[in-house]
């Protein structure tokens, strides 16, 4: 049975699951809203839905997010990673995704949601909790070119040379684009 396999996804996937999952085992939009309707899904965000039996777990928002964004080629970046890395005491108000130059996200449901473009190389993108992210270097990187404050900046290289998530090369770089940025 096709549900069957809808709920294999989303054991994976923190049970969630998203309609391009549904689609592609030959479920329809329809067949999500019956389920919907017959509460074995909630819609979480528009093409997200969760399974109701499926109990809560750490950084879901996270899986919600990377679902709705396009599980293909958007990763969790920025101030996000800073914070889940506890790189730093920053505490982003929204949740952060890169996705490359020239790719769109056409639906709604992003309020909470901050949407960069950036190609990044695979070496730039690791797993979290069994969602694609950017690693320590990257996230640092990325809040110095937004201009997070400066004292997060400082406390995040500090903490990522502390917790070898950085190496000696990657932290002369991050202070010398620091100093571009800051003029510190």
């Amino acid at each position: 049975m096709r549900k069957d396999k809808l709920w294999d996804i989303a054991l994976s996937q923190k049970g969630y699951v998203s309609t391009f999952d549904a689609r592609n085992i030959g479920l329809s939009s329809a067949d999500l809203y019956d389920m919907v309707r017959l509460d074995q899904l909630v819609r979480s965000m528009p093409t997200v839905y969760h399974f109701i039996d499926y109990p809560s777990s750490d950084n879901e928002e996270l899986m919600k997010v990377w679902l709705w964004a396009g599980t293909e080629t958007a990763v969790i970046s920025h101030d996000t990673m800073l914070a889940k890395y506890e790189l730093s005491d920053i505490l982003p108000s929204k949740t952060h995704i890169t996705i490359p130059k020239g790719k769109r996200i056409r639906k709604s449901g992003g309020e909470l949601i901050e949407i960069h473009k950036e190609n990044l190389q695979s070496d730039e993108i690791t797993w979290f909790d069994e969602v694609r992210v950017v690693t320590p270097f990257v996230a640092i990187r990325q809040c110095i070119d937004t201009l997070v404050p400066l004292h997060l900046i400082n406390q995040a290289i500090e903490t990522a040379e502390e917790k070898k998530m950085i190496t000696a090369d990657q932290k002369i770089e991050l202070l010398k684009r620091r100093k571009d940025k800051y003029g510190v």
